[in-house]
């Protein structure tokens, strides 16, 4: 099948992280797909896209209605069967697109978001969901959001990650996970070894973070920050401030932070929400289970007291309840740890990219006749 793939940005995020991964799956090599980005300022991952023998373009402008004009010229020459777009912006534009009759194959729109941080792309995206084909939110919580409000036709399809890669990478190089623990555990003798793997943004709601470890700062606890994002130097000032330095590191952003959650204990994530979560579904693969903000948006992966400890969103005193409780009890670490890597078959990605094939698939041929 001839598709082309539409996203407004290649750099780090969680859609971005979701498409690459799906991208290197066999299930994709059956299929001619171009991917074509709208935000050609932004292409940080463009090397990694290219090496997954995708053919990856971008528009001239990052202007979106230029882009959109550009999109909509090559749809005409290349005739995709399909345009599976995954960013609300260019969805807008290419939806109107379609409702004008100037653009001739389906729309099917990726659902990544609960929330999108504008209004005004929320309320467009609202009122020219009917003239998409078929929408597919990432998780349950996606498709309950407004952000899917008025879509004809939806089917929530979960995607998944690279869990054999991963978990042969860890078997094989035990040696340094060995190394990166040692390094984690900031000289305490066998610490809980907490790890934070994410873009440092409001969504994330890191100071929480900061300030359960300000409340444990007695413990035998330690803390791995890996990510990048605006909120970077003020989580370091904060750390500074608290002086937690001896109990949490601020590593900035680093390729393949799975690996470091391959090294902890446990991850801890303080989201205010989430599409479907990436690092989630690493970590439970990896066989660590998740501290995490009971969120609709973790449902669909983590159930408390199995694979996760869940706390109300924004109560610090609870999170940090919740890292006591694993490393005053590590057989129920252990125990849900178990359960973490049991319950990640599931969110492997060369069945889920099977299955979005097989959807994708399915609805250009019902409309073909």
């Amino acid at each position: 099948m001839k598709i082309l793939e539409v996203i407004r940005s290649l750099n780090v995020g969680g859609s971005q992280q979701l498409l690459l991964t799906r991208l290197a799956t066999e299930a994709s090599s059956f299929h001619n797909i171009k991917l074509i980005n709208t935000l050609p300022r932004e292409q940080a991952l463009l090397g990694l896209f290219k090496s997954s023998n995708i053919e990856t373009t971008s528009t001239r402008s990052n202007n979106p209605v230029s882009a959109n004009l550009e999109l909509l010229r090559l749809i005409r020459t290349d005739k995709p069967e399909v345009v599976v777009i995954h960013s609300p912006l260019p969805a807008v534009l290419l939806k109107l697109s379609k409702a004008l009759g100037l653009c001739k194959p389906p729309v099917i729109e990726v659902v990544h978001s609960t929330r999108y941080t504008s209004a005004l792309v929320t309320i467009a995206t609202v009122l020219t969901n009917r003239f998409s084909a078929m929408t597919l939110p990432v998780s349950t919580a996606v498709a309950r959001s407004i952000n899917n409000k008025f879509a004809r036709d939806t089917k929530v399809l979960h995607h998944g990650v690279p869990r054999e890669k991963m978990v042969s990478w860890v078997e094989n190089h035990a040696d340094i996970v060995a190394t990166q623990r040692a390094v984690m555990s900031m000289g305490l003798h066998n610490p809980l070894e907490v790890v934070f793997c994410g873009r440092l943004t409001d969504q994330k709601r890191p100071a929480d973070i900061i300030g359960a470890m300000d409340i444990l700062r007695d413990s035998n606890i330690t803390l791995t920050m890996v990510g990048g994002g605006p909120l970077l130097d003020e989580i370091r000032r904060q750390v500074t401030a608290a002086e937690l330095g001896g109990r949490v590191a601020v590593l900035g952003e680093i390729p393949e932070g799975w690996k470091y959650v391959a090294a902890g204990d446990c991850l801890v994530l303080s989201s205010s929400h989430e599409g479907l979560g990436v690092v989630v579904m690493e970590s439970l693969s990896l066989g660590k289970p998740v501290v995490a903000s009971d969120i609709d948006s973790m449902n669909d992966i983590l159930t408390n007291n199995q694979n996760a400890l869940l706390f109300p969103l924004g109560d610090v005193s609870a999170l940090a309840n919740a890292l006591r409780k694993l490393e005053e009890d590590r057989g129920l670490l252990q125990r849900l740890s178990i359960n973490a890597l049991s319950s990640s078959q599931y969110w492997d990605v060369e069945d889920s990219s099977t299955n979005f094939y097989s959807v994708i698939e399915g609805k250009v041929r019902a409309r073909q006749h």
